[in-house]
């Protein structure tokens, strides 16, 4: 498989502070990070796309579902703005998480290669 790779940061402005998250895709990892009025960095996560259960456009209806179900983590690492945003179902021992992120057509595309029928458009 050929390697592909992409980055993109998003920002986001919350009570004044500014957050940035960037998005690091690697050979079907996708890498998180959350980047503190630009000068501490956090590492939210590594998740594969060979792990994920689904991949989906987020509307507000689906978006609604998943918030009421117990069993599922939220993690928002988005921008916020809608019709961007696609959620990312990762099944783990105990629980579901929702990673909320945006991500760009490159992405989605070598993702829909690497999982096809785990990975749905808007």
């Amino acid at each position: 498989m050929k390697d592909w790779y992409t980055e993109k940061r998003v920002s986001r402005s919350i009570f004044g502070s500014i957050l940035e998250y960037e998005y690091l895709y690697l050979n079907g990892e996708l890498d998180i990070d959350c980047i503190y009025l630009k000068k501490r960095r956090e590492h939210i996560g590594t998740y594969k796309v060979a792990d994920m259960e689904a991949l989906f456009p987020l509307d507000a209806k689906r978006f609604r579902e998943y918030r009421k179900d117990k069993n599922i983590k939220i993690r928002d690492c988005s921008a916020g703005r809608r019709g961007m945003r696609y959620g990312m179902l990762i099944p783990r021992a105990e629980q579901k998480d929702l990673l909320i992120f945006e991500p760009d057509q490159g992405m989605l595309l070598d993702m829909q290669r690497r999982s096809p029928g785990k990975v749905q458009f808007a």
